[in-house]
């Protein structure tokens, strides 16, 4: 590569030329090379960066990951400062001040030129304690980064998904969105997740860093060691990868909690009794020892409507104290027990059941469906990518019995519902960590209201997407969608929990009557609730005589249109894919409901759709469980003014009245009042107002917030709404009425801009230069020797100047700003004495006052 200078010697050029051999040097440099400099800027690249913007910044030698400029400069103003006249001087527009401190303030340029001229002048300004530019930062989260190997596709070697679960990587758009938790560092860090399985292999590699000893138990051997005793045990020590395996070690894998504390609650499937599972569902989670969390439950039985009344029980009282449980919805689809309504613990309203999504989108080939099921999740399914997670160490576990993954300490082929449901065991501890007061019934809420709706075009017999009244979107396939970590601990953070449940129940409802035998049309009992709380979940008893249940389809229409089918029929051709059981008395439940007010008649339905058989609807009790998150934050406006016309330009006065009706104190600078039109609002020449600098605003108070609205200088009609916001997290409360105003251009019209060289004491009968500039916004010009002038106002008559010309050569333009500088002379008589002008034609004033000054006036 060769560079010459240009022949005819010119400055110009040669300024050229050696730009361009600067680009090409830093072209050519190595990397690293390049790096260094760019992390060692000095001064002259800022001033660069200003002058010349951030691509040339770049082509200069900028490292593109560095701060970018903006228009805007950040500045400490000495405490006596007016900040409207510090930008005034320098050609910018103060626009906000500092929450956290009343000395500094944003200043915008009103052009790119204007703004870099600032640069240099802004910090030899007298009443400028320190400025700089309004950098565009690019500094980056010290979240939780996974730099486990199997985490990451290709690994170890190429053609192996990673956990793709999580993070996906491999081209799809399915996974459980747990990167926005992590970049935030949620990492389930101080929480403990129990897992209620066949083991849990303590001396795992990316288990043991997680392992606490102080909460696991074998309930089988009666020993505080869950590891495996029986050839086949092997499942929970990789559903407790997918929770809750070590991240960020180096090593293996990562959890989708990858900081969390793990607790192995062992089961032993070879003798398993009743005892052994409340025994689990219990441990550390009732009776004033609290210390699981979160559980996990994958497992369940694969034949339908087996009653475990003790289990349930057990799982009610764990639920009380605040445990989340989590169960695997079933593997039996296309089998008897292929509703997971049918199966008891998953249809408690005390669960959280999830069903399985492969990585297509679409829900897994083996996953159970109902009404009961709230969420769905990634795992395996079919010929797709499985679950890469933790495995018994060696020789003895999937792997390589049913695996050849390199590393027989892990696993690729777990999946399941099995695998579903420790993923969103993860995903809630994360959430757990976020909001300490998540408990079953919030983490529900805030699950309705995060999911992604997944396979929209659902058509198939088991599920397809409704809206319901409450216009939450819900499937029976997929729950409310697919679990999504990054939007639920966004929303954990706007609630402080939920209210006290309560419920109403109807019935028992005596109905004594015939199905019809074979008959789409059913038979129908309508009945009645009154409660107008917004519904969780429902729950509906049934008891029907019928020698072939799997002959028998039930459903649920709620007062809002909403139908849900609480039990679908089985009639396989095989005993296993086939309910020949007789009679139905079970307690179903449903989601789909959620949200929806229940006030209404509601009806229940029970078809026969198989010949043979015939049965009775003899009686069904109705219960509805209502309840609704309780926000940290919130306010209601009580009045808003704002004037409903304004000439271009000038300034107006406006005022909101909220109510606290949170349960938090408002305080400066974390709570604000925000314009939540921003498209619009922006255009009023702020966005923000805050609370007085020490200011508190509790529960049941109320905050009048005084507004200075500068009209936009275009004609048009503009939208004014606004909102209370927490620094920490979203807007939150009511918004203020959305009012339009009118704003219509004048051919006389005046903004103030500022005020300068006027002291704030003087002595009796003294001189001093004034400065006063108006913006003119009207579409008359102001020329000289006109009749356009600046006048005082009755009350600021005592300065010796009460009418100040324009210069004869003025032609001030609409936009264009007048400083109008004359000298004053103090009154004579000692006093405190008012300064205020105003523009005015002929003997007619029109727009802004300037800002009224209080001028001591002393005796010399």
């Amino acid at each position: 590569m060769c560079w010459l200078p240009p022949k005819d010697g010119s400055v110009q050029k040669k300024f050229i030329w050696i730009k361009a051999l600067a680009v090409g040097l830093i072209a050519v440099v190595p990397i690293s090379v390049y790096k260094a400099s760019a992390q060692n800027r000095t001064s002259q690249d800022v001033a660069d960066r200003v002058l010349h913007g951030p691509k040339a910044a770049r082509r200069i030698g900028i490292d593109p990951d560095a701060p970018q400029d903006t228009d805007e400069f950040l500045v400490q103003l000495q405490p006596s400062a007016d900040p409207s006249e510090v930008a005034a001087r320098h050609g910018l527009v103060a626009i906000r001040r500092l929450n956290a401190n009343s000395d500094w303030y944003v200043l915008k340029g009103n052009t790119s030129a204007r703004a870099a001229l600032a640069s240099g002048n802004l910090k030899s300004d007298p009443e400028v304690a320190i400025a700089g530019v309004n950098e565009k930062t690019a500094y980056k989260r010290f979240g939780f980064t996974p730099n486990d190997p199997f985490f990451f596709p290709d690994q170890p070697t190429v053609g192996w998904y990673g956990q793709w679960h999580l993070v996906n990587n491999i081209g799809g758009a399915i996974d459980a969105d747990v990167k926005p938790a992590w970049d935030n560092n949620w990492t389930g860090n101080g929480v403990v997740i129990g897992i209620v399985d066949d083991c849990l292999q303590k001396s795992q590699p990316d288990l043991s860093p997680n392992f606490s000893p102080s909460n696991s138990w074998d309930f089988g051997q009666n020993d505080a060691d869950p590891s495996p005793v029986n050839a086949g045990d092997q499942h929970g020590t990789s559903v407790a990868g997918v929770a809750a395996a070590r991240g960020g070690n180096g090593i293996g894998v990562t959890g989708a909690a990858p900081l969390a504390k793990l607790a192995g609650l062992r089961v032993d499937f070879n003798s398993q009794t009743s005892q052994q599972f409340v025994d689990a569902t219990l441990f550390h989670t009732a009776n004033g020892s609290e210390a699981i969390k979160v559980e996990n439950h994958s497992y369940g039985y694969t034949a339908p409507f087996i009653a475990t009344p003790l289990e349930k029980q057990a799982l009610a009282t764990s639920a009380a104290n605040e445990t989340i449980h989590v169960f695997a919805a079933g593997n039996e689809r296309g089998n008897r027990a292929q509703d997971s309504n049918s199966l008891d613990l998953q249809s408690s309203p005390d669960s959280i059941t999830v069903a399985a999504l492969g990585e297509d989108g679409k829900f897994a080939t083996y996953s159970d469906f109902g009404s009961n099921i709230f969420v769905c999740a990634p795992s395996s399914s079919g010929n797709l990518p499985g679950i890469t997670t933790t495995d018994l160490n060696g020789f003895s576990g999937y792997n390589p019995t049913s695996d050849t993954f390199p590393d027989q300490n892990y696993t690729t082929i777990f999946g399941g519902t099995s695998s579903a449901a420790p993923l969103v065991t993860g995903v809630l501890a994360l959430v757990k960590q976020s909001n300490s007061a998540l408990n079953t019934r919030m983490a529900k809420h805030l699950i309705t209201m995060s999911s992604n709706v997944v396979d929209p075009g659902d058509t198939s017999t088991a599920g397809g997407w409704i809206t319901n009244g409450a216009g939450l979107k819900f499937n029976e396939n997929y729950g409310f969608g697919c679990i999504d970590a990054g939007k639920l601990i966004a929303n954990a953070q706007l609630y402080q929990g939920v209210t006290k449940q309560t419920t109403e129940t109807v019935g028992p409802i005596t109905a004594n009557q015939s199905i019809p035998d074979n008959n789409t049309r059913g038979v129908t009992k309508k009945f009645t609730v009154t409660s107008t709380t917004r519904l969780e979940d429902v729950t509906l008893l049934l008891n029907i005589t019928h020698p072939y249940r799997g002959d028998l389809e039930i459903s649920l229409r709620s007062p809002m249109g909403t139908t849900s089918r609480l039990k679908s029929t089985v009639l396989g051709a095989t005993a296993n894919t086939s309910d020949s059981g007789a009679n139905v008395h079970w307690t179903f439940s449903s989601n789909a409901f959620w949200g929806e007010v229940p006030a209404g008649t509601w009806s229940v339905t029970v078809k026969d759709l198989a010949g043979g058989d015939v049965g009775t609807l003899t009686d069904f009790t109705f219960t509805a469980h209502m309840g609704q998150l309780v926000l940290k934050d919130n306010a209601t406006f009580t009045s808003q003014t704002v004037p409903p016309t304004m000439i271009a330009g000038q300034t107006y006065s406006a005022s909101l009245v909220v109510q606290n009706n949170g349960y938090s104190t408002w305080a400066n600078p974390a709570w604000y009042l925000r314009s939540e039109n921003a498209s619009a609002n922006t255009i009023w020449g702020f966005s923000v107002v805050n609370l007085g600098s020490s200011e508190t605003i509790a529960p049941t108070g109320s905050k009048t917030f005084n507004l200075k609205l500068v009209a936009p200088v275009d004609a048009g009609t503009y939208n004014f709404q606004w909102r209370m916001r927490h620094s920490g997290y979203t807007s939150f409360g009511d918004y203020s009425p959305n009012q339009s105003v009118t704003v219509t251009v004048a051919p006389n019209a005046a903004r103030f801009v500022s005020n300068s060289s006027i002291p704030s004491t003087v002595n009796a009968g003294a001189s001093f230069p004034v400065t006063i500039t108006m913006r003119n916004v009207g579409t008359n010009a102001w020329l000289g020797g006109s009749s356009y002038h600046l006048k005082a106002v009755t009350s600021s008559t005592k300065w010796g100047n009460v009418t100040v010309a324009l210069a004869a050569a003025d032609n001030i333009a609409r936009g264009s700003d007048k400083a109008f500088t004359f000298t004053a002379v103090a009154p004579t008589t000692p006093g405190s004495y008012v300064m205020q002008f105003q523009m005015e034609d002929g003997t007619t004033k029109f727009g802004d006052l300037s800002s009224g000054k209080t001028i001591k006036v002393v005796a010399p």
